[in-house]
């Protein structure tokens, strides 16, 4: 009886009812978690993001998960498993879809607004915060074919953010397990760091020297400082109250002058004085 409920609830998820209760609610909503696994899988196909074969594997064994416990009729529970499956999906799919096309990064505030609006735990909010960003340190790798400062930022964020969720769910048998398994590979993620640190800091010693800074007028200096926090021309200009033509006027210019070709090497030289700036201790209040 209970496979053969299994199979009758499985089949009843690709059927649209018309009752508009709380059983025929949560299988709209799951067919549509289910939608996502195939949508994942068919991005990864396309453009595979490398480390994304776990949350992809999350995506099919949660919407599983939740299939069966629904096939119970415990529904507050089969929702949590959904939620989390749903959330891990639509990330995927927008992160995919913003390395094919960067200019398309405003897809995950709306992949945003659409899971919140799903989500019961306020958890959620924690895990797409996180997330956020790492679509942003994504969205740069892309722009600045710099895979190393990224591979590390994704390790980070993805194991941080299955261990938040984990425990907003009361699941604390799987919070235990990624505590120890996030602590082993938080210690890979320092090795990565420090490597990525020290090739940063090397390229810029041996090609880009610390004198050459100095001969950046005021505004070049302030443009290459907000450079290295990853915004965009017409941010920078809206920080600074230029335009974004102005803003790549400028950077044409401090290319120029610092003998630099690529703007791959132009985001490290303006990472690298930041990161200096921000250790100097006069500017200690700012951060």
């Amino acid at each position: 009886m209970t496979y053969t409920k299994g199979y009758r609830t499985l089949f009843q998820i690709f059927s649209f009812e018309r009752e508009l209760n709380k059983e025929t609610l949560f299988r709209n909503i799951l067919r549509l978690s289910l939608v996502a696994c195939l949508l994942t899988l068919f991005m990864e196909t396309i453009t595979p993001l490398g480390n994304t074969y776990l949350f992809t594997l999350n995506v099919l064994v949660l919407s599983f998960i939740a299939l069966v416990i629904h096939s119970y009729r415990k529904y507050e529970t089969a929702y949590h498993f959904f939620s989390l499956s749903m959330t891990t999906g639509f990330f995927i799919i927008s992160l995919s879809i913003t390395k094919i096309y960067p200019s398309f990064i405003n897809l995950y505030s709306l992949a945003i607004l659409f899971v919140i609006a799903f989500t019961p735990s306020n958890g959620y909010i924690i895990i797409l915060y996180l997330l956020y960003f790492t679509v942003l340190e994504l969205f740069l790798s892309h722009h600045f074919l710099s895979p190393f400062f990224n591979d590390s930022f994704i390790y980070e964020c993805i194991y941080d953010a299955i261990h938040i969720v984990a425990y907003n769910l009361g699941i604390y048998f799987i919070a235990l397990y990624f505590i120890k398994f996030t602590n082993k590979q938080k210690d890979e993620i320092d090795v990565l760091k420090s490597e990525s640190d020290y090739s940063i800091n090397r390229e810029k010693v041996d090609f880009f020297k610390l004198s050459k800074f100095e001969t950046l007028s005021t505004r070049e200096k302030e443009i290459a400082l907000l450079v290295g926090e990853g915004l965009t021309n017409q941010e920078i200009g809206d920080c600074l109250f230029i335009s974004a033509e102005t803003v790549k006027t400028h950077r044409k210019n401090m290319k120029s002058k610092l003998s630099i070709k690529t703007n791959k090497d132009f985001f490290h030289f303006a990472l690298f004085h930041k990161r200096e700036k921000s250790n100097d201790p006069k500017n200690r209040l700012y951060n």
